[in-house]
């Protein structure tokens, strides 16, 4: 999870609206997250690394 923190923290540009809705996440709580404000399921970490995965690879 920190690392999903750091990812996002970091200088990769993502849009975190996009990734909360793909991953059907609560609206807002991956900026909670970033933040420090909300902790993330094991499941929703899992899902937005997997999108995450993929959004990198088609920028390749």
């Amino acid at each position: 999870m920190e690392q999903l923190k750091q990812l996002f923290k970091g200088q990769h540009v993502f849009n975190l609206s996009a990734i909360e809705r793909k991953a059907g996440i609560r609206k807002l709580k991956l900026h909670e997250f970033v933040n420090g404000k909300a902790e993330l399921s094991h499941s929703e970490c899992l899902k937005i690394n997997k999108i995450v995965e993929n959004a990198t690879k088609l920028q390749k």
